[in-house]
């Protein structure tokens, strides 16, 4: 890598490709990626060099982030994940990275913990990667390399839309990194929800923020905007929310809206929770608290997975209801406000030992 850069690169190199994309050699892209000033730059770094035509380079440079762990705390995880990813974007292209977990013991020097974290994640990646290939291909200069990397590319990549970006938001919402990349995104674009993400990210002028989200708040919400009334913004998203659907033909258009991946929270109207079977199919998998007065909902938390779901406050009127609900694994329940005359039940739940 390091015979390939130039000796007349800019000192800048990540400078002068912001301000004029493409201008800037990939190898010296590559040989400039580390150090960042920031996380978010990082990882706007790694998704750009993931993004450009296939190249060797980009392998060896993204190989080496790899093995260096550039972050190490419980609460840099997300960034992680985030590298993780890239790189098993990128291994779809260059098949370098085949069977690689096996050598990355000795380079992840971290405390145990956060080393069985990283082998865990990285397990999924490397699947993936070693499903693609199912032969290693034998390579044996770097010419040879490139011209198998060249043949395996179709068309450049084209650069991540805003659009991308927020999707890439939607699938993991309760992970930073993917907000910390449009955040760049928005702020460049001069768009006012980046500003919102900026001022939320450092926890100032909640004055500002109040007036973004007044001003601009029903246009981010976009189709659900009618259904839902926003009690918490974060990092640019709603986060949570009281919802009231009257009438089962207005989910046609809104029960799997992307946005409500957003919400870790939603308190549901109590005379019309049957309609919402759909909407809690599309955000069981990632919701983490869900609430309503009324009876209803006890019956319809039974029947689907809630994986991450912590706080639950149900109200329970009927014993077949109430014995369902006992019986039904909510492996992450911590928090529980549970109403009705009758309480014995919960002594049976098989969730009660996780609660707090």
């Amino acid at each position: 890598l390091g015979a390939t850069i130039p000796a007349d690169a800019p000192d800048d190199p990540w400078g002068a490709e912001k301000r004029a994309t493409g201008s800037v050699d990939v190898g010296v892209l590559c040989g400039a990626l580390l150090p960042a000033a920031t996380s978010a730059q990082l990882l706007q770094r790694v998704e750009t060099l993931v993004a450009r035509p296939v190249d060797p380079r980009i392998g060896v440079a993204l190989e080496g982030l790899l093995r260096a762990v550039p972050f190490t705390s419980n609460g840099a995880r997300g960034n992680l994940a985030t590298i993780f990813d890239a790189v098993g974007r990128l291994a779809l292209r260059d098949p370098r990275f085949v069977g690689l977990v096996a050598t990355l013991d000795t380079d992840w020097d971290v405390r145990p913990a956060q080393k069985e974290w990283m082998f865990k994640r990285w397990a999924k990646v490397q699947e993936a990667i070693d499903r693609h290939w199912p032969t290693v291909p034998r390579v044996d200069d770097r010419s040879t390399l490139a011209e198998l990397l060249a043949s395996l590319e179709d068309e450049p990549a084209a650069p991540d839309t805003v659009d991308d970006l927020i999707a890439r938001v939607l699938a993991d919402p309760h992970e930073d990194a993917p907000r910390l990349v449009l955040l760049d995104a928005l702020l460049e674009a001069q768009d006012p929800r980046g500003e919102l993400m900026a001022l939320q990210l450092r926890g100032v002028d909640r004055e500002r923020q109040d007036a973004l989200i007044a001003e601009h708040g029903t246009t981010w919400l976009g189709d659900i905007a009618p259904f839902v009334r926003v009690t918490r913004w974060r990092l640019g998203f709603p986060d949570a929310g009281e919802v009231e659907v009257r009438h089962p033909r207005d989910l046609t258009r809104i029960a799997t809206h992307p946005l409500w991946r957003a919400f870790s929270e939603i308190q549901v109207d109590g005379d019309k929770v049957d309609v919402l079977g759909p909407l809690f199919d599309h955000v069981a998998p990632t919701l983490r608290g869900l609430g309503s007065f009324g009876p209803l909902l006890a019956t319809m938390v039974p029947g689907r997975p809630w994986p991450a779901l912590r706080r639950l406050e149900v109200r329970v009127t009927a014993r077949l209801a109430a014995e369902a609900l006992a019986a039904h694994p909510l492996p992450a329940l911590q928090v529980l406000s549970v109403f009705g005359d009758d309480l014995t039940w919960l002594s049976q739940a098989v969730w009660l030992p996780h609660l707090r």
